[in-house]
């Protein structure tokens, strides 16, 4: 319950805070990437093509982007960010209409990860993914580093605010197919993960091998 009142409090806060800030990139279920994204009236339609916006406006700027997700429900996305060629940082943050509902990211049946980065360079991410609900994935996040060389690491992603629902094999049509993690770090420290709802993580075949974190 009191993480579920913190997580009200911050969307009410949300739309005064977002209005005060300059940087944003605008995504909507309604959106299309040929718009540039720098308006509500000009949002992007997918993950893929705000990070990178989102990551040319930042090396420009030096300065904190915001990617807007507005409310609605984004069908079968899927994002890899290489965090090596990224600079700046850039907060993916959820934006409710109605200060209860988050935006969400609901998986295709696939075997597929929502959010992948890789980052082997030992330095912070600089990436925040907040209030946001990932729904119907193999995995939800997966923060990757260097396995095989400790010093090959990346450090800093904050998760904070987020539901993750119905995440491991019992979403994909897969039968075999064995999901380690819904939120899954390899050679990645130092990060924040706080206030974030986990509802059935589960795979269909040895349950045991999966795990929230």
């Amino acid at each position: 319950m009191r993480s579920l009142i913190y997580t009200f409090a911050f969307l009410r806060l949300l739309s005064v805070s977002v209005a005060s800030f300059g940087l944003n990139i605008f995504m909507a279920p309604n959106g299309n990437d040929a718009n540039n994204g720098a308006t509500i009236t000009s949002p992007v339609a997918t993950l893929k093509r705000a990070t990178e916006l989102a990551n040319e406006l930042s090396i420009s700027k030096q300065e904190l982007v915001q990617v807007l997700v507005h409310g609605g429900i984004y069908r079968g996305q899927s994002v890899m960010i290489d965090g090596d060629n990224h600079r700046g940082n850039i907060k993916i943050i959820g934006q409710s209409d109605n200060g209860v509902d988050l935006p969400v990211f609901l998986g295709d049946g696939s075997v597929q990860t929502w959010l992948t980065l890789k980052a082997s360079k030992a330095r912070s991410t600089g990436l925040s993914v907040e209030a946001l609900e990932i729904r119907g994935y193999f995995t939800a996040i997966s923060l990757e580093g260097n396995r095989n060389d400790v010093e090959a690491f990346n450090a800093n992603t904050t998760i904070r605010y987020n539901i993750f629902r119905n995440i491991g094999s019992i979403a994909v049509s897969e039968d075999d197919a064995i999901s380690t993690a819904a939120l899954r770090f390899i050679n990645s420290r130092s990060n924040i993960v706080e206030y974030n709802k986990f509802i059935v993580i589960r795979n269909k075949k040895r349950c045991s091998s999966l795990h929230a974190l």
